[in-house]
């Protein structure tokens, strides 16, 4: 079999904890679990018990893994979400004037 066309996914590299990942392009929020696992969501996804989820009406998101770290304590792996809004969208609702 023969895969023809492939089109690699748009990446954009971000600092996590003082180390450069990359991540999808359309994704704004990283976390590192308990296992050490860091992961990318285009949602913002909830801790639980450890471990990062995302899901509504639609679903569950299925995370990007990214790489991993040493495991780390869960009290630790809540501490560890962070934000990369993506650059040109806006952050804050728009106010009128």
């Amino acid at each position: 079999m023969k895969l023809k066309n492939f089109k690699p996914r748009p990446m954009r590299a971000v600092e996590y904890f003082g180390v450069n990942i990359s991540i999808p392009a359309d994704h704004e929020w990283v976390a590192t679990d308990d296992t050490g696992q860091v992961a990318a969501w285009q949602n913002k996804p909830d801790e639980q018990h450890g471990l990062w989820e995302y899901a509504d009406d639609t679903g569950v998101e299925i995370p990007f893994f990214v790489g991993e770290f040493d495991p780390i304590d869960e009290d630790d792996a809540i501490k560890t979400l962070r934000h990369y809004p993506i650059e040109g969208e806006m952050t804050e609702p728009s106010r009128k004037s």
